[in-house]
């Protein structure tokens, strides 16, 4: 914030600079706020703290309550965000089931052909120790065969 004071108001017969030029620049170049002064009189020194604190409040407060809009911009996407990443972990999660179901299934299979072999060969009692590894050699007997 930008605040012009114009001092030495009691001296107004050797004034350079009038009100209105001086309210001119003002507006021009965008200054918060203009007023004259004279420290000598004391006339406007206590209103242009007023007036200045009063302007960089309203400053705060706007600033404040920006802030604020932004940081619930900023949490909406946030929530957003976290919801699709939810959603994508979601997806993963359930893909990954599926493929352990179709290779569950798959083992079945391979457990019911293996049970139907056995019957067919006349083989009444089978101990299986590592189940996965019983699998893998079973699926690639079938292959070959």
């Amino acid at each position: 914030m930008i605040f012009l004071i114009g001092n030495k108001l009691d001296l107004e017969d050797k004034r350079e600079v009038s009100f209105e030029e001086a309210n001119k620049f003002k507006n021009d170049n965008n200054i918060d706020l203009y007023m004259e002064t004279s420290a000598k009189t004391g006339y406007n020194i206590k209103e242009v703290f007023v007036e200045a604190t009063k302007l960089l409040y309203n400053k705060y407060k706007e600033n404040k309550v920006n802030n604020m809009k932004r940081m619930e911009k900023t949490k909406k996407k946030k929530r957003k965000k976290a919801k699709t990443t939810k959603k994508s972990l979601k997806k993963k999660l359930k893909k990954k089931k599926m493929k352990q179901m179709k290779k569950k299934c798959a083992q079945k299979k391979i457990i019911k052909i293996f049970r139907l072999y056995l019957i067919a060969k006349n083989v009444r009692f089978i101990c299986v120790i590592n189940a996965n590894l019983f699998i893998q050699i079973f699926s690639k007997a079938i292959k070959n065969m």
